[in-house]
């Protein structure tokens, strides 16, 4: 499958899983794919929800990368934000799996529901979506993932 239709394809199915979400009015976290490729403005969430913004960085030739979150609520006002740099050495996959992660121990932490997370890492929501396992690494951040949503 061209990757422009597996996108196309992840895309569709978190809409339709927050389509219904909204429809049973059930509080809960959702994950969201950033629309990288295009050049769009941040849109805020719906009414009485929370956004989170989330991405990693991670540096070729060092033993480290960080990662940042931003919190924002329905109007796009700033509520929080956390970022940190991790002393390891790790994939971009498992820099952004950890960066979902630790997201989702933040806002557990913090009591929130009705939270959206956005990041662009598509493989890691995919992941997480399609309950797609790994055998390495990212797959145990990953399982840690399940384990809080």
């Amino acid at each position: 499958m061209p990757p422009n239709v597996a996108m196309e394809v992840a895309f569709k199915m978190v809409e339709e899983w927050q389509k219904a979400q909204e429809k049973n009015q059930t509080p809960s976290l959702v994950l969201h794919k950033s629309e990288q490729e295009s050049p769009t403005r941040w849109k805020c969430p719906h009414v009485s929800w929370q956004k989170v913004n989330i991405d990693a960085s991670v540096y070729e030739g060092c033993c480290s990368f960080k990662i940042g979150m931003v919190l924002k609520d329905d109007r796009g006002r700033f509520n929080a934000g956390v970022q940190s740099c991790m002393s390891e050495m790790m994939t971009s996959m498992e820099a952004e799996a950890i960066t979902v992660y630790e997201a989702l121990r933040w806002i557990e932490s913090m009591g929130l529901q009705n939270v959206l997370i956005e990041c662009d890492a598509l493989n890691v929501v995919s992941a997480l979506l399609k309950g797609i396992t790994y055998f390495s690494e990212v797959g145990s951040i990953l399982d840690s993932c399940r384990h809080i949503l």
